[in-house]
């Protein structure tokens, strides 16, 4: 798979230069099965010659890679972010109860538990982790309703020093950063399933709680 996506991506970059990259990012923060390392570290491969002084290639890779990046990344973020937005609510209203939740334990986590911490801070260190599913923050920033404006400058933010040592990466290793990014993806996918292990696991423990725990009349 990751081959056939080099094949119909990076040409794209290559013909196009820093507005291939936008594009790409685009569709890859649309498109969830297209690992986000591809496009940055395609781009470092092909956009930026290894022939460049450090200094230099530094700063066109934060131009062309990092900072138009970061603005493609943080638009495509929207579609995932309204999903949340809008259908979380509801979703759990409707099925929570299978899974052992309630709207008012989301709301009550947000408040109290994330109440405690910067919630611009952790969307921005989730962006900038790139092994972070950039889709799964922005829909978590959704499900408890952070405000459009800190989301997308935490977004943007969080996504520069991401897509700019993906840059950086694709520069170094050259041609082999398509195996770099099959390792990358790979880490990405082990991380979707602890989070959804960890998710399964604490459904199961409020279900089971809800049982066991005696009602009052």
């Amino acid at each position: 798979m990751i081959t056939e996506l080099i094949d119909q991506l990076i040409p794209l970059v290559q013909s196009m230069g820093w507005l291939g990259v936008f594009l790409g990012v685009l569709l890859e923060s649309i498109i969830i099965p297209i690992p986000s390392p591809l496009v940055p570290m395609g781009a470092g491969f092909i956009l930026i010659s290894r022939e460049l002084s450090i200094e230099t290639a530094l700063s066109q890779i934060f131009i062309v890679i990092a900072l138009i990046g970061s603005i493609a990344a943080t638009i495509g973020s929207y579609i995932a972010y309204y999903i949340g937005y809008f259908g979380g609510q509801p979703f759990i209203e409707r099925y929570g109860r299978y899974l052992g939740l309630s709207w008012k334990e989301i709301t009550s986590f947000r408040d109290e538990k994330l109440g405690k911490w910067n919630v611009n801070v952790l969307i921005a260190t989730g962006r900038a982790v790139p092994i972070i599913p950039l889709s799964v923050v922005s829909v978590l920033a959704g499900l408890i309703k952070v405000d459009l404006k800190n989301f997308t400058i935490s977004t943007f933010i969080g996504c520069i020093p991401r897509y700019f040592v993906l840059g950086v990466l694709g520069w170094m290793v050259g041609a082999a950063y398509d195996r770099l990014t099959i390792i990358l993806e790979s880490a990405e996918n082990a991380l979707i399933i602890i989070i959804l292990s960890l998710l399964a696991i604490y459904v199961v423990y409020n279900i089971i709680k809800r049982k066991t725990t005696p009602h009052r009349s």
